[in-house]
């Protein structure tokens, strides 16, 4: 049987209002089952609802699990977009695999996720910037740090 994009869509919609709702073991039922169905179709949604399992997960502390979900969105925002690390998709997934590694305490890891796409694009000049900066502020080189926190706000668009 093949599956329809519009219901996964659709399914995944209903996945978000669940959270919003505050219903999380709803919502990660449905999520696991819309990615299943996604996988199926290679969604165009399948790494943001990765991303967002991975936040339900992450409410919970099942940050093991949430840690994977984080790397498969990833994995897939780079096999959908041909492997371009300058593609918003893939800078959003490294943004978030990042700052959840950098949250574990894996601040090496956080580090080898950012940097492929940092420079590459406004995401990467500001947001992964700012998790460049924290990995390096918390492996104690703190100029580098600073220099890169700089960086990022050189990018910004306000001062706020």
């Amino acid at each position: 049987m093949e599956v329809d994009w519009k219901e996964v869509s659709r399914a995944g919609s209903r996945s978000l209002d669940l959270v919003n709702a505050g219903m999380l073991e709803e919502a990660e039922k449905l999520y696991r089952k819309v990615g299943l169905e996604a996988e199926e179709c290679d969604h165009f949604c399948l790494s943001d609802y990765y991303h967002q399992l991975a936040s339900v997960l992450s409410e919970w502390d099942h940050v093991e699990d949430a840690r994977s979900f984080r790397a498969q969105a990833l994995s897939t925002s780079l096999r959908q977009n041909d492997q371009d690390d300058a593609n918003i998709s893939v800078g959003v997934s490294r943004y978030f695999l990042g700052e959840h590694l950098l949250r574990m305490g894996r601040v090496e890891n956080a580090l080898e996720a950012a940097l492929p796409s940092i420079g590459l694009s406004e995401m990467g000049n500001i947001l992964l910037r700012i998790i460049e900066a924290s990995a390096l502020w918390r492996l104690d080189r703190k100029a580098e740090a600073r220099e890169v926190a700089n960086l990022a706000m050189d990018h910004c668009p306000t001062e706020e």
